[in-house]
Parts: C-alpha cells; sequence; structure tokens
C-alpha cells in the first residue's frame, strides 16, 4: 500500500508512477499523501483516536492538494486525457476519502482498536491509495519548481496556522486572503476541508 519515493518512476509493486516533466501531479503532493497514509495506518492500530484523527487531516489536505492538481490539468489548452476520465478520477478520489472519513469516525469514538475496524480502516485506506496511483498513472507526476516549492511552503504554514486557530476554537480565517491561493482555486474544497477540520477539533 506505501507509495515509494520518486525515483524516475514511483515503483508501487506491479504498478508504476511515471515521471514526466509535463506530468500533471506534483511530487511534493503524492509524497505528503505517502507520508500522512503511513502515519495513519499505524494510528490506527493504537489508542489514540487524536492521533488517528489528526493524520486522517493530513491525508484529506493531501488528496485535496492531489484533486487540485487533476483540475489544474483539466485547465491544461493541450492534454492527451479525456476530461472525462479526470472528472471521474476526482469523484473518486472525493468518493473514496470520504468512506474513509465515515471509517475513522467511527473507529476513533470505538472503545480502543478491534480487527475488524483495522480490517475496516486498510480496506478503506487502499481504495484512496489505489485511486491516487491511478491517477498519477493517468496524468503522471512531475518534480516541482523552485517557485512551486516555495508556494507549498507557504502554503503548508497557512494550513498549520489554521488548524491551531481551529483548536483554539478561533474563527478560521478567510482563505481566500491567503497568499498562496489563485482565482482558480476550487474553494469548496477548502470550506470542506475546515468542515471536516472543526469536525475533528470537537470530537478530539
Amino acid at each position: 500500500m506505501q507509495l515509494p519515493d520518486l525515483k524516475g518512476n514511483l515503483d508501487t509493486g506491479d504498478e508504476q508512477l511515471p515521471l514526466s516533466r509535463d506530468g500533471g501531479v506534483q511530487d511534493v503532493h503524492i509524497a505528503a499523501f505517502r507520508s500522512s497514509l503511513d502515519s495513519l495506518l499505524i494510528a490506527g492500530r493504537s489508542n489514540a483516536p487524536t492521533s488517528l484523527l489528526r493524520s486522517l487531516r493530513e491525508v484529506l489536505k493531501a488528496v485535496i492538494n492531489i484533486i487540485e492538481d487533476v483540475k489544474a490539468y483539466e485547465r491544461r489548452p493541450l492534454r492527451d486525457v479525456d476530461l472525462n476520465v479526470l472528472r471521474s478520477l476526482e469523484e473518486r478520489a472525493e468518493a473514496t476519502i470520504s468512506i474513509l472519513i465515515t471509517v475513522i469516525t467511527s473507529h476513533a469514538s470505538s472503545s480502543g482498536t478491534s480487527p475488524q475496524l483495522v480490517s475496516l480502516l486498510d480496506a478503506a485506506a487502499s481504495h484512496v491509495s489505489s485511486t491516487v496511483i491511478e491517477i498519477g498513472r493517468t496524468i503522471s507526476a512531475r518534480k516541482v519548481t523552485e517557485a512551486e516549492m516555495a508556494g507549498y511552503s507557504i502554503r503548508l504554514q497557512d494550513e498549520v496556522t489554521e488548524d491551531d486557530s481551529i483548536s483554539r476554537n478561533y474563527p478560521p480565517s478567510e482563505y481566500s486572503l491567503t497568499s498562496s491561493r489563485t482565482e482558480t482555486t476550487d474553494y469548496g474544497l477548502y470550506a470542506r476541508r475546515m468542515s471536516l477540520s472543526s469536525t475533528f477539533a470537537a470530537m478530539v
């Protein structure tokens, strides 16, 4: 289930995610997804619901970033993938992450872990991972530029600040004022993340 390091191809057992200069998925987003999913699976085997929910937030952020990459690829004037295929992948990503959220909220609210819950978690995580792999195979991955890396770092800091304000029960800041956002950003996804983050904060 693990996504490996980015070196020429992303070797995932029987699957490979190609790296291309014109790829659609930023390598940092794939790496963030891999790291957050690993942390989630470890947390799912512990008796720490707070850790599990925090790990889920990170997976959710990573998947949202990957969905944004797909949307950016859609806007390219020249692309090799049919628009319907891309939108189907977006819907699949949103559907699988929603299932994972449902499984984890049930997991976190139960008393301790059980083999059944761990199995459900593994299955849900596997579906999300398979979707990310399919996205990578379809539109390829690419190394980010220095400018993109700088923007990514700013966005990470924004999200850390936002999550901190939520955990302190402060009103969330306006994403429209965030320097890393653009006029083409899908704010609906961010609104959804903020809503989920508020729910998680209330639960823990």
